[in-house]
């Protein structure tokens, strides 16, 4: 596996500079041209993928939430913008998290892993709205976005995983490694991760070793889309009913990718609806 780090840190490398001239427009930070990385000072990161979100009793499930926050010029410190309102997280070095609040919510975000370039990293972020008790978390992933004119070849990549299993009585998390192989000249990719078992309470929850695959998919653009393959049992599912996973390619010509991931079913243990979340990113070989 190449060499990630664990980014509580403030600082990540940049790449190797190699200018990129898009043909169409591109993301709002620009495509990766070794001159950013997921910390530079001034940039915009918006993802919308699936969170768990609660009510304050403790009832829910997955639902679609867009997270959005900015860097700033000091990197232990960014601003979310949640209800429309800009909030300061300041990173703490004893829960190793950015964390900030004003009159209506409270967040937290994670920074788990980022690759050696500083392209790509993955985390969590958590947010509690103060008056009603609602409770939404949800992997992040973020990047410095490959232009898809750049991509051809084949590559090969690895790197780490996050998983986490939310059953109605009880919940887990495990890291886990993560592979991935793109043919860019057919447009297609596939993969797979595995887990050790879990953290927690509960480490039954998720088996050792818990494989999930990535489904061979076609690459559009500088992403994927793409359904999993996993044993239900592993995880404590009688039945898996949706699964899915959205990635992307960042740094120059596609030096690194990252993904994050869903599913939902029915759990063995109690016979209640039940959810898994997680993110991986992967460094080129």
């Amino acid at each position: 596996m190449k060499n990630f780090y664990f980014a509580a840190c403030a600082c990540v490398a940049t790449a190797a500079c190699f200018p990129i001239t898009p043909t169409t427009p591109g993301p709002v930070n620009g495509y990766a041209d070794g001159t950013k990385t997921v910390t530079t000072n001034g940039l915009t990161f918006e993802t919308t993928n699936k969170a768990l979100i609660l009510d304050n009793s403790g009832s829910g499930g997955l639902g679609d939430y867009t997270f959005k926050y900015k860097t700033t010029a000091n990197p232990n410190q960014v601003i979310a913008v949640v209800g429309g309102k800009d909030i300061l997280l300041t990173y703490d070095s004893k829960t190793k998290a950015w964390s900030g609040s004003n009159a209506s919510f409270y967040i937290e975000r994670y920074i788990d892993f980022a690759s050696a370039s500083g392209q790509v990293a993955i985390g969590n972020y958590q947010i509690t709205n103060k008056s009603t008790g609602e409770f939404t978390s949800a992997p992040l992933l973020i990047g410095i976005e490959t232009n898809p004119n750049s991509l051809n070849g084949s590559a090969t990549y690895d790197g780490p995983s996050f998983l986490y299993v939310k059953h109605d009585s009880t919940d887990t998390w495990s890291e886990g490694t993560g592979t991935l192989s793109a043919n860019f000249n057919s447009g297609t990719v596939s993969g797979s991760m595995t887990f050790p078992g879990a953290y927690g309470s509960y480490p039954t929850i998720i088996s050792n070793p818990t494989t999930i695959s990535i489904d061979p998919s076609t690459i559009s653009g500088n992403g994927f889309s793409s359904t999993l393959s996993l044993t239900p049992a592993d995880i404590r599912f009688s039945a898996v009913s949706s699964t899915v996973i959205d990635g992307k390619f960042f740094g120059v010509n596609g030096s690194d990718a990252g993904a994050t991931f869903n599913g939902t079913g029915t759990s063995s243990i109690d016979g209640q609806p039940a959810v898994f979340l997680g993110a991986f990113i992967a460094e080129k070989n």
